[in-house]
Parts: structure tokens; C-alpha cells; sequence
């Protein structure tokens, strides 16, 4: 099945009680109006368990979305709805994806073995979130906070919103589709946590001035985002990617580096810089949306050729499917 229940345009109305499984998509829920969708399971859901587009001034509740192979909820322009006392567990990728929405609130959601992600500007950020919980921990959502210390060991999941100079030390983040997430933040710290089997450990996302330090990974890494020089610009040591140590090279010239000695490489503003081949590749490869024009080109550059194309490989948030792109590189 592809979806097994669509709704489009409706307002005042009620789906409960339902049990879905085995579907690409259990629900689309397109431009529903002051609508109520509690009580449904949906079990072992392809992309998406329910994907809500456009709502406003909606309530899911009591809702359960387990062993999915995507997201338990996909939001996208959505404003104005409520999210109470669902419960998301053992999905592949995120129990919340939530872009392009503002004004929203989640209470008393239970996420178990994923977490929450934000896509967007920082308005799409700001929601009122409150007794969520991450793999049993307290979802920590902390937005505006100055010359704060956080105890990271106290929560599941970290979301540092338009912060000033906030500490953040220790933890264990595991299985929460990304451990921290800083968002517009300046002078903030993270340091002496743990990652483990996240897609994400660490989010840096359009923030200034950020320490890293003694931070442990494993099974994922670092992520930085933003279209300038300062949003890549960080202070680290000791950080480790897969029992090796995270490589951050800013402002380097003629390096020959040994890609064997790193978990993670990232490189700022860099020229002429050589990696050598890690021991045992002889070749990488990639999927990526044919659509994605600018990421095609830049993996063009670095050398990498079309090798293929799988037909309608991606259902995106458009509800369209899209082709994908098969790229390689050997390594010589």
C-alpha cells in the first residue's frame, strides 16, 4: 500500500481508532482545519507514519507509530496544531520531522529510539514544547538562554535555540536521531558527551563560536550548516569519531592528511590539501536526488561520475516521487 488513508481539505473532522500496517504512508492529512486524529496505530510504515501538511488548529493525540523504516511524524507548514501523549518507537530516522511549521505544541510525547528534527528559519524553531520525553529522558529544550550551565546527562535529546554562552557538559545521547542541536547560538560549549548510533551527533546549524571539546562519537558525527566562513569556524580538541579523532583543518594549505588517522574530517577554508587513500577502499559512492542540482555539481567536482539512475526512488515532501542518481569515485 502507498497510503492508506489521505485526507485533503476537510475541516472539522475525525479519524480514530484506526490500525494501519505495512504502509508507505499510513496517513496524509493535506489543509486539514480544526481536525482530530487520536487513538490510530500505524505499524511498520515504510517512509512516514503520518505526514500533515498545511494543518491549522489541530489536535493528535494518543496516537502510536512503531517500527517504522522513516519518520513517525512528517510536519510541514503546519501552524497552530497540538501534539499530546503520542507515542513514537523504533523508527529508522526521526519520531518529529518538523519544517517550515511554526507555533505549535508538543506535550507529553514519548520517543523511543529517535527523536525530534527542525528544518527551517529560526521562527520554525519556536513551539512550545513540554513533557517530552527521548529514550526515557527529558527532551531538553532551551531557547534564549544567556550564560546558562547544562547538565547533559539529565536529557535524551538537547535543542540550544538563540543562545549566548551556554555551557553544556556530559551525557549519553543514543539513538536520537541527533543528540544536540544548536540553532542560532554564540559562544556555547559542548563538552565531555557521548554519541552513539545517532544520525547526527552533534548539529551545528547557523552558530558562532562554538567550543568543542573531549566529545566522544560513535556511529555518527558532526554536522555543520550555514552559507558563511563563521558558521564553520569552531574551537575543538579531544574530540573522537569512531575511536579516532574528529579532523578540523580551518585556514590550511599544502597538508597531506592520512585518512586512516581520522573518524571525521571537515575542512574550512582550506587549499591544496591532499587525503591520502584509507587503507582497504578502493571506492565510494553515493546516492543523491537527480532534482538536487547543486549537490550533483559540487560531487561532480570532487570527482565523483553518474554511474546510474533508480526510477522513482525518492517520495519527497512534495508528494512526488523523484529519481535518484547512483554516483561513485575510486580512490587512486
Amino acid at each position: 500500500m502507498t497510503n492508506c488513508i489521505r485526507l485533503s481539505h476537510v475541516s472539522n473532522g475525525v479519524i480514530e481508532n484506526c490500525t494501519i500496517f505495512d504502509s508507505y504512508i499510513g496517513m496524509t492529512l493535506i489543509a486539514p482545519h480544526n481536525c482530530h486524529f487520536v487513538n490510530n496505530t500505524l505499524t511498520g510504515c515504510d517512509e512516514v507514519g503520518i505526514l500533515l501538511s498545511s494543518s491549522d488548529n489541530c489536535t493528535l493525540g494518543d496516537n502510536r507509530i512503531i517500527n517504522g523504516e522513516g519518520h513517525g511524524f512528517y510536519v510541514q507548514y503546519t501552524e497552530n496544531t497540538t501534539f499530546i501523549s503520542n507515542v513514537i518507537a523504533n523508527c529508522s530516522r526521526f519520531g518529529f520531522y518538523i519544517t517550515s511549521t511554526a507555533n505549535c505544541t508538543f506535550v507529553n510525547n514519548t520517543l523511543e529510539s529517535e527523536g525530534f528534527g527542525i528544518k527551517g528559519d529560526l521562527q520554525y524553531w519556536i513551539h512550545d514544547f513540554s513533557e517530552n520525553t527521548v529514550n526515557a529522558k527529558p527532551f531538553g529544550y532551551f531557547i534564549k538562554e544567556n550564560d546558562t550551565e547544562i547538565d547533559g546527562s539529565q536529557f535524551g535529546q538537547i535543542f540550544l535555540i538563540d543562545c549566548f554562552n551556554v555551557s553544556l557538559s556530559s551525557g549519553a545521547f543514543f539513538n536520537a536521531s541527533i543528540g544536540i542541536s544548536l540553532f542560532s547560538c554564540v559562544n556555547c560549549t559542548i563538552s565531555n558527551a557521548n554519541f552513539t548510533g545517532n544520525l547526527q551527533g552533534i548539529d551545528l546549524l547557523h552558530s558562532e563560536n562554538i567550543t568543542l571539546r573531549n566529545n566522544n562519537l560513535i556511529d555518527c558525527g558532526i554536522r555543520f550548516d550555514g552559507n558563511e566562513t563563521k558558521y564553520w569556524t569552531v574551537t575543538e580538541s579531544g574530540n573522537t569519531v569512531n575511536g579516532k579523532q574528529f579532523g578540523y583543518f580551518l585556514n590550511q594549505e599544502k597538508l597531506v592528511l592520512d585518512g586512516d588517522d581520522y573518524g571525521q574530517l571537515v575542512l574550512v577554508d582550506s587549499d591544496h590539501l591532499s587525503i591520502a587513500k584509507n587503507q582497504g577502499y578502493h571506492r565510494i559512492g553515493l546516492h543523491v536526488v537527480e532534482d538536487n542540482i547543486a549537490a550533483v555539481n559540487l560531487y561532480k567536482k570532487l570527482g565523483f561520475i553518474i554511474e546510474g539512475v533508480l526510477k522513482d526512488a525518492y517520495f519527497g515532501a512534495d508528494e512526488e516521487y523523484h529519481n535518484m542518481l547512483v554516483m561513485g569515485k575510486i580512490l587512486r
